[in-house]
């Protein structure tokens, strides 16, 4: 049921940027990979992939080098195992919000989406 509210909540609310990517080539990047129509969105127009190569945010890319593997990473984190989490910001794993939510509220959001349900199928069908 979660999944349900994720999904309408993608394809109704309008995404806003922080101020440092407004007007920016990484913005209209993302906006563009964020369209809700599908027919509208970057890379399914007649020209695919080229579309999105195209884009000005990727204008430094070398595309050959990319696909034949030939690109330098920026960083190549250190493994020592499978498990190695040592990459990763330490944190808290005892925190607890500081409100609870009363059993009331959770109802209203656990029961929300059913009612949008078919709302969700119809966007997919776009």
């Amino acid at each position: 049921m979660f999944i349900h509210l994720v999904c309408i909540k993608i394809l109704e609310e309008e995404v806003y940027f922080p101020d440092e990517l407004e007007d920016t080539d990484q913005g209209e990047f993302i906006n563009n990979l964020l369209q809700v129509q599908r027919a509208k969105r970057i890379g399914k127009g007649q020209f695919g992939a080229k579309e999105v190569k195209e884009q000005a945010w990727l204008k430094d890319i070398n595309w050959d080098d990319a696909s034949s593997k030939r690109l330098k990473p920026p960083f190549i984190p250190v493994i020592t195992a499978t498990d190695d989490t040592s990459n990763f910001d330490d944190f808290d794993e005892t925190w607890e919000p500081e409100k609870k939510v009363n059993q009331i509220d959770l109802n209203k959001f656990l029961t929300w989406p059913t009612e949008s349900y078919e709302k969700l199928i119809e966007v997919q069908n776009i």
